[in-house]
């Protein structure tokens, strides 16, 4: 008989996959992200046949993986240096020594050698306790953020090439993105902005002229020909999409687009993931391409045909959902492949079937019963979208089903139908779990993902109507136990709702925004002024007043949790003193608890695991005290 109850100490044991790369004779490369000893690791799996074998350097591999192109060898990134290893010998070694004081931070095999950007600190460290960079004059201020850790650095980048020997191709104040090389060994890269090719002979830098913003940090791909690259890049807004960028230097009109998908799949919305993911990869054949993008939130594989005018998107069945893909070869093309029950594996897709290959990396979850996610679409109140959302449903039982509303971060996040374990344990609490993506998500286009309408109230009466079409189709929902959750983005739409809507029993509020004067004048997205919209300042100041969850704090009457990493620069800790304190002065017979944690920043489950765990365990306890038993 299967498990029914996750736990949250089961975030420890999951492995995630992420970076795939293909090689000629059909092995596959992907990074491993896993807990151990402490701390998030990361190794390099290679999969040929039914063998597996992982490899490191002794550290943590930071980037994707890239076979050479023979495929005998194999570079990757660890803890800032180049590694390689030798299928034949079966070796890994540092590749050579880097020039004094800098790390890598890409690499890019070539035929012989390699092309990689590295980059060297040039300030000094900050004095020991200081928090902030010390300005000369009051121009210089820069506000902290979580990546600086109290401290701003500030690098030089250059980009090499190795031969036997270093010759420096260029060098910039940016990080040079997203490498690629043309036939003729031309570097294609991002560098500031922009798509440039660089002469790796001469080092002469030209920039690429595009109809579109093609900023981004994955790695385009170079047609057969080296006329052109297909790379994901900045559309109108939010959205990244699949684009052709002509690099023969003529004049070109924008291709026509058949059947395209909106947006390209970034993968399972989820916490801790590892950073780099392959979206696109070549077909066998010169005009074909394969792309990893998404329908309505779901994500998907989807061959691309390129013809001189036109781009042709064709959907390609699959049994589950693809987040990544490498590549065409005699086995099929390769791609990550996962479901709600199953975080992505590796898998062959050849003529209408699916094949995974390599060692089943999460077989423990085969004694445990996650829950299927169910999709739910509902038109908007405006008339305006079409909204989507999944909803999971726990084991059959008798009575009302609790029901958490669960909203995502962002707003430029999106939920998909993968498996999300911190739901599951919500689930396996008897919950069932709504999963919305009202209009702010990405994945549905530039118009639907318009933030203006994340913060403007549009959000959360999107947010409703999906609460409202979930009990209307499962009558076993209990409207009178509805709880919400949501972290940053999603914790504070939890605290706008529980001032502005009697819908919820309970709320859980996390790393929220409760007051947008903090971030305005103390984050580290402090800058971005809206002022100008103002007659005068004190008009700005009660508007970002008025639009802030603590506003209406004297309207919230249900039980409330506030959680907050005290090292958190992207919305400091004080929103959670703030909000706490309103919540309390206003009643003071309200539950409402507090949880710090001393040193978490922002992305707290990229810090400390057990942390993470503690503030899953609270959420848990919250849920289980004031979302079920407590009368309305």
């Amino acid at each position: 008989m299967k498990n029914l109850a996750f736990v949250p100490e089961d975030y420890g044991r999951l492995t995630r996959l992420s970076s795939l790369t293909l090689s000629p004779d059909g092995a596959v490369a992907c990074v491993k992200y896993f807990w151990r000893d402490g701390a998030w690791q990361r190794r390099v799996a290679i999969i040929k046949g039914r063998e597996t074998w992982e490899i490191s350097l002794g550290g943590t591999v930071e980037k994707c993986p890239a076979f050479s192109r023979n495929g005998k060898r194999l570079w990757f990134l660890s803890d800032g240096r180049i590694a390689l290893y030798d299928r034949e010998t079966e070796e890994t070694k540092e590749a050579f020594p880097l020039p004094a004081g800098f790390e890598a931070v890409d690499v890019l095999p070539m035929e012989k050698g390699c092309l990689l950007s590295c980059r060297k600190e040039i300030r000094e460290e900050a004095p020991a306790g200081c928090d902030w960079e010390m300005p000369r004059v009051a121009e210089d201020v820069r506000f902290r953020s979580d990546a600086d850790h109290g401290f701003k650095k500030k690098y030089i980048y250059r980009l090499y090439v190795y031969d036997g020997g270093f010759k420096q191709v260029s060098e910039s104040e940016k990080p040079f993105q997203a490498l690629a090389l043309l036939p003729d060994e031309t570097a294609a890269l991002y560098a500031q902005g922009n798509f440039r090719l660089v002469n790796l002979a001469s080092g002469e830098i030209q920039e690429v002229k595009t109809a579109f913003s093609s900023g981004g940090d994955y790695r385009p791909v170079i047609s057969a020909d080296g006329r052109y690259a297909m790379a994901a890049v900045s559309t109108a807004g939010m959205e990244i999409a699949l684009r052709r960028i002509w690099l023969d230097g003529q004049e070109h009109e924008p291709d026509e687009m058949e059947n395209e998908p909106v947006g390209l799949a970034e993968g399972a919305y989820m916490d801790a993931s590892p950073e780099r993911k392959s979206l696109f990869a070549p077909g066998k054949k010169k005009n074909v391409f394969y792309a990893a993008a998404h329908q309505n939130h779901v994500p998907g594989l989807w061959r691309v045909t390129v013809t001189d005018k036109r781009l042709c998107f064709e959907n390609i069945p699959a049994p589950g959902l693809i987040t990544e893909t490498a590549g065409e070869n005699a086995e099929g093309v390769a791609t990550l492949c996962g479901s709600s029950n199953q975080p992505p594996a590796p898998a062959y897709w050849q003529e209408g079937k699916h094949r995974f290959i390599g060692a089943a990396w999460n077989d423990w979850l085969s004694d445990q019963e996650a829950r299927p996610c169910l999709a739910l679409s509902v038109p908007s109140q405006d008339g305006r979208a079409e909204l989507t959302g999944f909803i999971i449903f726990p084991e059959e039982r008798k009575g009302k089903i609790p029901l958490l509303v669960w909203v995502h971060g962002g707003p430029s996040g999106y939920w998909t139908p993968g498996f999300h374990l911190e739901i599951q344990c919500a689930v396996s609490q008897g919950f069932a779990v709504l999963l919305p993506n009202p209009r702010g998500s990405t994945g549905r286009g530039n118009d639907y993902a318009n933030p203006e309408h994340a913060f403007d109230g549009g959000a959360a009466n999107d947010i409703l109507c999906l609460l409202d079409e979930a009990l209307r189709q499962s009558p076993k929902l209990d409207q009178d136990h509805i709880s919400v959750l949501g972290g940053s983005y999603g914790g504070y739409m939890a605290a706008w709702m529980a001032g502005n809507t009697a819908r919820f029993q309970c709320a859980v509020v996390i790393k929220a925004v409760t007051n947008w004067l903090f971030i305005h004048f103390c984050s580290s997205q402090a800058g971005q002024s809206i002022i100008d919209d103002y007659r005068d300042f004190q008009d700005f100041l009660v508007d970002t007043v008025k639009m802030s969850p603590i506003y209406t704090a004297g309207d919230v009457h249900i039980p409330t949790l506030i959680i907050h990493g005290e090292k958190d620069q992207q919305v400091p800790v004080e929103n959670a003193h703030q909000y706490y304190t309103a919540l309390k002065d206003c009643h003071p017979d309200l539950p409402v608890r507090l949880m710090l944690l001393p040193d978490c920043c922002h992305g707290y489950s990229r810090d400390a695991l057990p942390d993470y765990i503690a503030i899953q365990k609270e959420t848990l306890n919250w849920l289980n005290r004031y979302g079920k038993e407590q009368k309305p």
